[in-house]
């Protein structure tokens, strides 16, 4: 977040911005609203770039602006927010929260390396099958940002363990492998459902205003699974 000092002239500038694109004549072959909406558009993204503002505060910004300044009403400002994709993206992040808060992420990794072995290439293929398996539910991002420390402390320990032997030798090797495996693994299994990454959802929202009402089917949950599942699958075990 950027100093108070800063933020102040940061807000102050960004608006006076605003405020001379307002101003300035209107180019031809755009409207008044037009111009209006591209000098919101330019104030966000200085606010945004500049972090002079909470980046939820700045998100909030065309409620209020978008009315004041006759671009749209009320309504229809405020509609996108309740789109039911975001509510999706909501359901998300509130899992990864409570995987992260319940610790069942590292439950399962550390079941999953149990069951396939301590071996080098079990290792790598358990950390990529559980990444994906929870990116299949929550952000890839996500996924990946809760599997490093358990992979990087496994590792450490296995290598601790043996650190006078080949093994541990190998075990240090490892934090590589193992790193790009889990990125891997959130890569493949975020597009095995509709909710694993949010340019999946972001698509399904594209498709629905572009394609469904000119007659396409609608995308369901099930639908995006049956699709792509397997895909996915094929891809982790190659």
């Amino acid at each position: 977040m950027t100093p108070p000092s800063m933020s102040f002239w940061g807000v102050l500038a960004a608006l006076v911005v605003g405020v001379v694109l307002c101003s300035l004549p209107t180019p031809a072959g755009l409207t008044v609203e037009g111009q209006r909406l591209l000098a919101v558009t330019v104030v966000m993204a200085i606010l945004w770039f500049g972090q002079f503002l909470p980046v939820a505060v700045t998100s909030l910004l065309p409620i209020c602006l978008y009315p004041l300044l006759g671009i749209v009403n009320a309504g229809d400002a405020c509609a996108p927010y309740a789109n039911k994709n975001v509510f999706l993206f909501l359901g998300g992040f509130l899992i990864a929260l409570g995987l992260e808060q319940s610790g069942l992420h590292r439950r399962l990794a550390l079941q999953l390396v149990r069951g396939v072995g301590t071996g080098p290439r079990a290792i790598v293929f358990g950390f990529m099958l559980t990444t994906a398996f929870l990116s299949m539910w929550i952000s890839n991002t996500a996924s990946t940002m809760l599997m490093v420390p358990i992979a990087l402390a496994l590792l450490k320990t296995l290598g601790e363990v043996d650190s006078e032997g080949e093994a541990g030798g190998i075990m240090k090797q490892l934090t590589a492998p193992t790193l790009l495996g889990i990125s891997y693994g959130a890569s493949v299994g975020g597009f095995a459902t509709l909710v694993g990454t949010p340019t999946n959802v972001a698509f399904r929202g594209f498709w629905e205003d572009h394609f469904v009402k000119a007659g396409a089917a609608n995308i369901s949950a099930a639908s995006w699974m049956v699709a792509f599942a397997p895909v996915s699958l094929v891809l982790l075990l190659l």
